[in-house]
């Protein structure tokens, strides 16, 4: 794995020299061990990212990921979600449905996105959904 990181900063640092970018570059990575059939690749990307965002936190290279991690990571965000909505955080778009065919607007669907004035980087999988009960 050393030969894998090195190989990445090694590019990194290319990269910057050959365009001349004058840019610090910090990589942080998180690691999961795979188990066999244990984890979809959902899983997987998702407690890599939690590792990384640790390594980040604490200004490590390298963090593998451990079951404790994910508890302290869900109830961050399970605070950060729950402050959002009191104040208001999460902003609505309507998102046009267009059928080229009929040439006419057919239906609209409702994306709703975390205006986050903190800039929390959180890592939110598909199947997370938010009942909000009433709109303004």
């Amino acid at each position: 794995m050393n030969k894998i990181i090195n190989d990445i900063d090694n590019e990194l640092y290319k990269i910057n020299q050959e365009h001349d970018l004058k840019l610090f570059i910090q990589p942080y990575y998180g690691v999961v061990l795979a188990e066999k059939k244990k984890n979809t690749v959902i899983d997987l990307i998702a407690k890599s990212s939690v590792a990384r965002k640790v390594a980040q936190i604490n200004f490590q290279e390298v963090v593998f990921y451990e079951k404790t991690m994910e508890k302290e990571d869900d109830t961050v965000l399970a605070n950060s979600i729950n402050e959002a909505i009191e104040n208001n955080e999460f902003v609505v778009y309507y998102q046009p449905k267009f059928n080229l065919v009929l040439n006419k607007f057919i239906s609209s669907e409702a994306l709703v996105r975390w205006d986050n004035p903190k800039n929390e980087d959180f890592f939110l999988l598909a199947n997370l959904f938010l009942k909000l009960n009433r709109w303004e």
